[in-house]
């Protein structure tokens, strides 16, 4: 079989703007899941301009976009809010935005992320969260666009998720350690469990006390593992890297962890 394509998280790198693509290409990497950017700068990628900028240099780089983040959600704009809520009318917003840029780039997966103050803890939050997705993915069906919850839940709530959106083009964006950290939960499993609902996955290794602070096989993420559980349920999308690559030896450190994964046959 082809080996998987890799990426990396646009926040993850220790360069900024359009220079990520750069920085990629030169760490042996596929692509680059973007991010939409912060609300207090209004969200610079859905500006044409700027999203000029990101497709050029990765003509120039043979890099590509897989995904695009909405790490904007927290706060007082959250997916948890009553639709009748005003603040939801920004929700709304932003989740179109997702959609619509994600669509521009010719990006296939909008990542939707349901951390922190937008975590889902009870039914009655996943209840709120799926009209949202629902929303999302009815608008981004129009365009080909695969929304992804990455979440907290457990695969038998990700499936109850799912089934309360209800929609086909909404599925499971995969963390190996974050279920390891924010639920103890064994990411090998859920991997077998979920099968075909995950649509891309970050990949990352860390410590009980801190994410991503480890070169993957190095921390208590089971990353081996995981790669064994990938190809049984033979997942061909990206391998989205989520580790920290802040400072010095970025480069050497990527290429470390694509050495890993792909001696683990991915």
């Amino acid at each position: 079989m082809s080996q998987r394509r890799i990426a990396i998280c646009q926040w993850c790198a220790p360069v900024e703007g359009p220079d990520v693509c750069r920085f990629a290409a030169e760490a042996g990497l596929n692509g680059v899941e973007l991010d939409i950017g912060p609300l207090d700068q209004e969200m610079p990628m859905t500006d044409p301009a700027v999203r000029e900028k990101y497709l050029a240099e990765a003509e120039k780089y043979g890099i590509r976009f897989p995904s695009l983040a909405l790490n904007v959600f927290g706060g007082d704009y959250t997916m948890l809010r009553a639709w009748s809520d005003p603040r939801s009318e920004m929700t709304r917003h932003i989740l179109k935005s997702g959609v619509m840029t994600a669509a521009a780039m010719g990006i296939p997966i909008l990542q939707v992320p349901s951390f922190g103050e937008n975590a889902m803890k009870t039914r009655e939050d996943m209840a709120i969260t799926a009209e949202y997705l629902r929303y999302a993915a009815r608008i981004a069906q129009k365009f080909r666009v695969t929304v992804g919850t990455e979440n907290t839940l457990t695969a038998a709530e990700n499936r109850i998720l799912l089934a309360m959106v209800g929609e086909r083009n909404c599925k499971v964006y995969f963390d190996n350690e974050n279920m390891v950290f924010f639920r103890g939960e064994d990411p090998v499993d859920m991997i077998r469990t979920l099968g075909s609902a995950i649509c891309e996955l970050h990949l990352k290794d860390g410590t009980e006390e801190t994410l991503s602070c480890r070169p993957l096989g190095g921390g208590n993420a089971r990353v081996a593992e995981c790669a064994e559980a990938l190809k049984e349920i033979d997942y061909k999308g990206w391998l989205v890297l989520e580790n920290n690559y802040a400072g010095e030896g970025a480069v050497e450190a990527v290429k470390r962890d694509v050495t890993f994964l792909r001696e683990a046959g991915l």
